[in-house]
């Protein structure tokens, strides 16, 4: 690992490149490990290594990015310049709040010895447990356990110098028992994902996948209607994980492209739901560019460059971030959906991997 001490003087050295204003520079560092397996056998166990220098410069009110993954001396010099570059073409930003200063970060737990610790050998084991429990009824499995150790630190000449080390592990599989009468393929879904791979339990997500294989039988043809459909919580969550990712974009209104522009502060969902990053009570914080949807009331809210919030009976709240939650009528957290970077999402709850 490149540690602490490393990573942000990197990053210094790359701010002092940057010809502009303002900069911030962003490296994440990742060691990606995985097994495939498909049709009951192991095919591939692969490793890669990488790592990802970004900066943003601000000149005269514009905003440049760029990014690389050469992190010799002249890469860092050639990204520093093409952020400067790259911001000059730009159109100036009246609205641009300048980059966030530095505060104490939040504390969480990212990084597990176990997790970083986990060899091919254990994935494989971890497989061989999903395998065995489908060939016992003469299922398929197909499916992938990865596990990663990762780096993030940001640095930018506001006084922000943040560093966090990381881990994730997703063990999911496709448990298949053929096709069913002509009408579609019989299978059975389940994961799991976790930073702490103690957490997985290869047992449980076999279980889960080849019981719901078992319970896919003698699939009907339905004339098209309108049905009430009970869809399982990984389910949900897939459909939030695309609404959040990809439909609530500050970026998309301020550039006049977005299903909210127009509908500030109108109601645009339903009434029944009400979702919000993180847990309630949260104060405000720059989230990037992601636009809120606060479902109980219904109401859109973005600020400029991303800082979002929904007021809820006077307090603020950010709606999208590293986890999407539900709250139910009486105000209990529910966790519905996180993303590829997020904690476990436990049994029948998803999330994205797209190593998989």
């Amino acid at each position: 690992m490149v540690g602490r001490d490393r990573a942000l003087q990197l990053l210094y050295r790359v701010l002092a490149l940057v010809p502009a204003d303002q900069a911030e520079a962003t490296l994440f560092v990742q060691d990606h490990a995985l097994t495939r397996f498909a049709n009951n056998s192991i095919h591939q166990n692969v490793a890669r290594k990488d790592a990802r220098l970004t900066v943003r410069a601000v000149v005269d009110g514009r905003v440049g990015a760029a990014t690389t993954n050469v992190l010799d001396e002249e890469g860092q010099r050639r990204v520093a310049e093409q952020a400067a570059a790259i911001a000059r073409l730009q159109e100036p930003a009246p609205d641009f709040p300048g980059l966030p200063a530095g505060r104490p970060p939040r504390e969480a737990a990212t990084f597990y010895e176990a997790t970083a610790g986990t060899t091919a050998r254990q994935r494989a084991e971890a497989v061989g447990v999903v395998v065995d429990a489908a060939s016992r009824l003469g299922f398929q499995a197909t499916g992938a356990f990865a596990t990663e150790v990762g780096e993030l630190a940001i640095a930018n000449t506001a006084g922000v110098a943040v560093y966090a080390p990381l881990t994730l592990a997703s063990l999911r599989t496709v448990v298949d028992a053929g096709h069913g009468q002509g009408i579609g393929v019989l299978t059975g879904y389940a994961d799991a994902i976790s930073r702490d791979v103690g957490q997985i339990d290869a047992g449980a997500v076999a279980d889960r996948a080849v019981a719901k294989c078992a319970l896919n039988r003698d699939p009907q043809l339905l004339p098209p209607g309108r049905y009430v459909t009970v869809l399982e919580e990984i389910a949900v969550a897939d459909l939030l994980r695309f609404l959040a990712r990809l439909g609530l974009s500050a970026q998309a209104v301020h550039e006049g492209r977005s299903f909210a522009v127009g509908k500030m502060g109108q109601p645009v969902c339903g009434g029944t739901q009400h979702f919000v990053d993180d847990f309630p009570g949260l104060a405000r914080r720059d989230v990037g560019d992601r636009l809120c949807c606060e479902e109980e009331f219904g109401l859109l809210g973005v600020e400029p460059f991303g800082f979002v919030w929904v007021a809820s009976e006077g307090d603020d709240r950010c709606v999208f971030g590293e986890q999407l939650v539900r709250l139910g009528p009486d105000e209990e957290v529910e966790p519905v959906a996180k993303d590829e970077k997020g904690g476990s999402c436990g049994d029948g709850v998803g999330a994205d991997d797209t190593s998989a």
